[in-house]
């Protein structure tokens, strides 16, 4: 019938079960949103425009986002920073940095939602850089404002 659980040592009626990787899953903080968050500030810490992002951060954190979202966003900008490159501040990005930015984005063998994501880091990024906030109201710089966010293709199937 069922699958039978192993015993326990002292040979007691007792039985446990191990965790099936639907149970971890289901159970607990299995995905360590917050070791997850200091594992990537202490990464991003280390490249240009660091001190800048870890701001960010933080202001996303008191605009209410979960752990779990800056840890994605945490995640994806550690590339985002790579594509800027040293010596270009941040709020120095012109609207031609960003055009190259895109353009690496949209390169890459990502899906379209991915993509859309790391434009919607970039935009966020660069508003908090030269605004001083990322909240709704606070309006996009222009050298960002034109990146499209939209998806507009499905992805189609990946060969092996």
């Amino acid at each position: 019938m069922g699958l039978k659980t192993p015993k326990t040592k002292n040979n007691t009626n007792h039985t446990t079960q191990k965790p099936t990787p639907t149970s971890l899953l289901l159970d607990g903080p299995v995905h360590n949103y917050a070791q997850r968050l200091e594992r990537s500030r202490h990464n991003i810490a280390l490249l240009p425009n660091g001190a800048t992002s870890l701001q960010f951060f933080d202001h996303l954190s008191a605009l209410g986002l979960s752990v779990g979202r800056v840890s994605k966003y945490a995640a994806h900008l550690s590339t985002i920073l790579r594509m800027i490159g040293n010596g270009v501040e941040l709020r120095d990005l012109t609207k031609t940095d960003a055009e190259r930015i895109v353009a690496a984005i949209n390169a890459k063998p990502n899906k379209a939602s991915t993509k859309s994501d790391n434009k919607l880091l970039l935009r966020k990024l660069v508003q908090y850089a030269k605004k001083g906030s990322c909240a709704k109201g606070t309006p996009l710089p222009r050298e960002v404002n034109w990146i499209s966010l939209s998806i507009k293709e499905t992805n189609p199937p990946r060969n092996p």
